[in-house]
């Protein structure tokens, strides 16, 4: 009776040690799995996202753009989000890999790529904000918009867009310093934790996600709203109200949903929930993260899918055809009216 008791004991003391171990191989493989995906897909964007932002800026110089406003806008978003791209390369998707791991030279380094890194992937929705801009003054201020929306202005836009962007990030120079237990070898020093960890957070949320898709979703609401009603006085086919209803809801939708996740989380990261993060929570943040960079990745297929006017400029890009960018003059005016209205890539 005593052996079977003992057993019994034995047995019960084994289960939990066995329960323990099965949560840390999961544990261990969400971990394995997080640094995995943070490295591969990281660089997987760069590559997809880099060509596709070059070819963007090539069919921006093509007749179907050279002399547009939009152009302006639209290439310097190509460029800023190659640049998130590859700062997210090399502060976040790199920092497994110590030899190539950068940030963690020095405080220079450290500080200067975490500040790059956080200014592009805030300008990159700023630009969206302001092509969005440009197109309502173009649909509700037609006649002062050859003014108002030149390509000069819109560098200038373009110019003080950057300059918030980067001064709302200045900050970061001071509070991120080389620390060796901190995350990519950067860290925050112990006097600015507090900012960082409750402040920061609704600072970041809302320049990046918040105020953009706010203007964004609105505004196309708006422009959507007015080229519809207008249509529909001028008899314009149905096929052309969804082309462009396509177009609208594709981009505020994709931005919504690819950038807001990563952001409720990071103001989440401040709370209970995350005290302890556990690897569930850490892969859950990643795979939010991840979703984030991806939006700078994505434009030039929505451009594609959306946009016959881009797909024009494209086709003149890769077939050398100049008459790719006249047969615009031969298609009825207002289906290309409407898109152009939607984002200026149409």
């Amino acid at each position: 009776m005593q052996f079977t008791e003992n057993s019994e004991a034995r047995e019960t003391d084994i289960v939990p040690t066995q329960s323990m171990s099965d949560i840390q191989l999961v544990g261990g493989l969400q971990t394995k799995l997080a640094n995995d995906l943070i490295l591969y897909v990281t660089l997987t964007l760069f590559i997809v996202g880099t060509i596709g932002n070059l070819l963007t800026l090539v069919v921006m110089q093509t007749k179907e753009y050279r002399k547009s406003p939009s152009s302006v806008v639209l290439g310097s978003l190509a460029v800023v989000d190659t640049a998130v791209l590859m700062t997210s390369l090399l502060t976040i998707g790199l920092s497994g890999v110590p030899e190539l791991n950068i940030t963690a030279h020095n405080v220079a380094s450290c500080k200067i790529l975490t500040y790059l890194t956080s200014v592009f992937m805030h300008l990159s929705p700023a630009l969206v904000v302001t092509m969005t801009i440009e197109r309502l003054i173009s649909i509700f201020a037609p006649f002062h918009a050859k003014t108002l929306c030149t390509k000069y202005r819109m560098m200038i836009a373009v110019g003080i867009v950057t300059l918030l962007c980067a001064l709302v990030n200045v900050f970061i120079l001071v509070y991120v310093t080389k620390i060796p237990g901190g995350y990519n070898g950067c860290g925050v020093s112990a006097e600015y934790e507090y900012l960082y960890y409750s402040v920061w957070p609704w600072v970041d949320f809302t320049v990046s996600t918040f105020l953009p898709s706010l203007v964004i979703v609105s505004g196309n609401i708006l422009i959507l709203r007015q080229v519809l009603g207008s249509s529909k006085d001028a008899g314009v086919q149905t096929r052309a109200h969804r082309s462009m209803s396509i177009t609208l809801i594709l981009i505020s939708v994709c931005f919504v949903i690819l950038t807001w996740p990563s952001c409720v989380l990071h103001i989440l990261h401040s709370t209970p929930l995350f005290i302890k993060p556990t690897p569930t929570a850490e892969l859950l943040i990643t795979v939010t993260m991840l979703m984030f960079i991806s939006n700078s990745s994505v434009n030039f297929f929505l451009y594609c899918l959306s946009g016959s006017r881009f797909r024009r400029g494209l086709a003149e890009v890769f077939t050398c055809d100049k008459k790719a960018s006249t047969t615009s003059t031969s298609e009825p005016p207002p289906p290309t009216t409407l898109v152009t209205f939607s984002t200026g890539v149409n």
